[in-house]
């Protein structure tokens, strides 16, 4: 498994709302029905639900779903930031 999906916070990070499988590094970066939404693990049936939600959406709605998904991004996943945290960790270590 890849880990923390870069492709996903690319898309993040691009304002784009996230559909994507729950799994370890997804769960972790997409805040259901906040910033996308997770699907079930090998169910087709739950991938076309959540598309289908989010077609039902309305562009307002996308558009806060994907300004929410970036400010996650900024926050918690910003290349500066873990390498700023990073280095107090090493120098305080």
């Amino acid at each position: 498994r890849e880990g923390m999906p870069r492709t996903v916070l690319e898309g993040m990070s691009m304002s784009k709302p996230i559909i994507t499988t729950d799994t370890a590094g997804c769960r972790q970066t997409v805040e259901e029905g906040v910033t996308g939404y997770l699907v079930e693990v090998k169910s087709s049936k739950d991938l076309a639900d959540k598309i289908q939600a989010f077609l039902e959406l309305s562009h307002d709605e996308v558009h806060e779903m994907g300004e929410a998904g970036r400010q996650r991004v900024l926050q918690l996943f910003n290349t500066q930031k873990i390498a700023d945290d990073l280095f107090e960790i090493i120098n305080t270590g």
